[in-house]
């Protein structure tokens, strides 16, 4: 099963295709940005495309929104990860942990 991602392995991405496909199935087709997921599902360079819709700190991704309205493509599963991201600073400092949740559609 060929998935496009906007990113590049080891993304968030990347992580939400493994959760929905099987691993021995997995092609990723990496792409720089979410229009280009939309016209590889489009072209048929990808059976599937993946791509965020919201998370919790920035909110909706109106780009997406406006992409499945634009193109002729179906939300066939969603898939909902929690994400940690941790900032922190060389030496003698306090860290910053942010904890994001983020909603991934898959389309076809």
């Amino acid at each position: 099963m060929k998935i496009a991602i906007q990113g590049i392995e080891g993304s968030f991405h990347h992580e939400a295709a493994e959760i929905l496909a099987e691993p021995d199935e997995l092609v990723l087709s990496c792409q720089k940005t979410f229009s280009d997921v939309f016209n590889a599902v489009a072209s048929g360079e990808a059976d599937f495309g993946l791509t965020a819709i919201e998370n919790n700190l920035h909110g909706s991704i109106n780009a997406v929104y406006r992409l499945l309205d634009e193109y002729d493509v179906w939300v066939v599963r969603d898939v909902r990860m929690q994400i940690t991201i941790a900032l922190l600073r060389m030496g003698l400092c306090d860290h910053l942990m942010l904890i994001a949740m983020g909603n991934m559609i898959i389309i076809s």
